[in-house]
């Protein structure tokens, strides 16, 4: 929004059990190729303005914050230069009612995953762990390797790693983590090209993700880690008949 712009907010209950919340400005407008797309995390579209300093993730985050609530966000614009309106629909529950439901059987929350994320850039480290967070995971970030390799010997099942590291880099890290003990991991860097992949497979990461990611394909990702460490563990111990 320009300095001499407006941000408007209101908001209503006119559904039953649900509030509303309209947010509208008269900056720069979302084009109408980016409305489906600029809830992905790092997705910046292609609105007028200086980008600098911004990652693409505030509504990604608002974004999960609002569905874990079970509600809903929306984005409507006319375009370039005509502002945008976001709308936020949440469920009203009575006081006896307001409390946390019981995880089912099965889900993330009991499932006790948990994430060393690396990561040295503090806005992307709050912005993933606290969407994992979300997911149901339990999430520890270090911010270098060295930070990294203090908690070499910590009980978490899968590493989430940047591959440019103030210190280091994500590959050799990932090397000395392993000798420590076998480790699921994965590569989440802005370095995509053919040579990366395959240098982060040669180095023993199991999965690489380009930036931007969507939250569901990490979340997608890391389930499909601890599927194949499940079913890897119980064909060690299960024994042979006969």
């Amino acid at each position: 929004t320009p300095t001499d712009g407006e941000v408007t907010l209101r908001s209503s209950n006119d559904d039953a059990g649900r509030v509303r919340v309209v947010v509208e400005d008269t900056g720069g407008g979302i084009e109408a190729g980016d409305l489906e797309r600029i809830f992905r995390p790092f997705y910046q579209g292609r609105a007028a303005g200086d980008r600098s300093g911004h990652l693409g993730l505030g509504l990604a985050i608002a974004k999960s914050v609002i569905e874990a609530h079970g509600g809903r966000i929306t984005a409507a614009s006319e375009g370039k230069g005509s502002g945008a309106r976001f709308t936020v629909e949440l469920p009203t529950v009575a006081v006896e009612e307001a409390r946390p439901p019981a995880p089912e059987a099965g889900s993330l929350a009991s499932s006790g995953v948990s994430i060393l994320l690396i990561e040295d850039h503090p806005d992307t480290a709050l912005a993933v762990s606290e969407a994992l967070r979300l997911e149901g995971y339990d999430v520890s970030v270090a911010v270098s390797v060295a930070a990294a390799l203090e908690r070499a010997l910590e009980p978490y099942d899968v590493v989430i790693s940047d591959l440019r590291l103030p210190d280091g880099n994500g590959i050799d890290l990932l090397r000395q983590l392993r000798s420590a003990r076998p480790v699921k991991a994965i590569a989440l860097s802005g370095f995509g090209s053919e040579k990366d992949v395959r240098a982060c497979k040669e180095a023993g990461f199991d999965e690489h993700l380009t930036k931007p990611v969507a939250l569901e394909t990490l979340t997608r990702t890391i389930e499909s880690l601890m599927a194949h460490a499940e079913a890897a563990t119980k064909r060690l111990v299960t024994p042979r008949r006969g």
